[in-house]
């Protein structure tokens, strides 16, 4: 992220935030209402992207993997995009796109490798990934599951994030995600 966008967002970010503190608490009839934070990423040109709150205090989202619908928690203390392990054939994902190595977490440590995808939009918003990985996320799975009452496929990480500059509301269960070059927004 450019030094210039960066500037430009924290400016977005601060008046919408200082208007919104420093309202009125009641406005005039016909009195424009400030600008909310979620209008300032908006007309910023950021994706909005609804998210699934758990009573755990997880979010999910809805991803698309392949042409596929698939449910991923979003984790931003994950250091990459991962796939359970058993999902990878339904999804059409094989080995192959990069070393086998060895993953550490809170789970322990599991067997990882590096698969090759088509494609992974989260909502309607695509991402640049042209690969994720697959290890053995049960751990995650047998806890999430019965609470999202359906497969829980894997975990959105940080490499979405530093590529399109996410910033997540925790309170509206909102995920803003820059589009890439030449793609529209979405959910604005």
């Amino acid at each position: 992220m450019g030094v210039h966008h960066k500037s430009r967002v924290a400016a977005w970010l601060f008046l919408a935030i200082y208007l919104s503190a420093c309202a009125p608490m009641h406005t005039e009839i016909g009195a424009a209402a400030p600008p909310t934070v979620a209008q300032a990423l908006c007309a910023l040109g950021y994706s909005s992207i609804p998210l699934r709150t758990l009573p755990s205090g997880h979010h999910v989202v809805e991803v698309n993997l392949n042409g596929r619908l698939a449910t991923f928690v979003v984790d931003s203390g994950a250091g990459r995009t991962v796939i359970h392990q058993p999902y990878t054939s339904s999804f059409g994902l094989r080995a192959g796109g990069g070393p086998v190595g060895t993953a550490i977490g809170a789970g322990g440590s599991t067997a990882v490798s590096r698969v090759g995808i088509n494609h992974l939009t989260i909502a309607s918003t695509r991402t640049a990934l042209t690969g994720i990985f697959a290890l053995d996320l049960s751990h995650v799975v047998k806890a999430l599951e019965p609470i999202v009452g359906s497969p829980v496929h894997g975990v959105i990480g940080q490499d979405v994030m530093q590529a399109q500059h996410p910033i997540i509301d925790v309170q509206q269960a909102r995920l803003y995600l820059n589009p890439l070059p030449g793609e529209r927004r979405t959910g604005c």
